[in-house]
């Protein structure tokens, strides 16, 4: 993973960590400055880490309709 692909996961959870609602793939894009705004799969490739890092834990990052937020795995709620 390069350090882009590294900067754009940590943004993009630690917006996900804070929002208290699912964000949308448009307002997590519009986290980033225009000027250096990633493309929309590398914002896809980053939840998709995001989501395999969870996997071992107790939280899992679940798609909410067009949104995705953090959630306890039903295992443990």
């Amino acid at each position: 993973m390069t350090d882009t692909q590294t900067e754009i996961k940590n943004i993009v959870e630690a917006a996900l960590l804070v929002a208290g609602v699912p964000l949308t793939l448009e307002k997590l894009l519009a986290l980033f400055p225009e000027d250096s705004r990633p493309s929309r799969d590398d914002v896809l490739a980053a939840l998709k880490q995001i989501e395999n890092e969870c996997a071992p834990r107790g939280i899992e990052l679940q798609q909410i309709d067009k949104g995705w937020r953090f959630q306890t795995r039903q295992k443990y709620a």
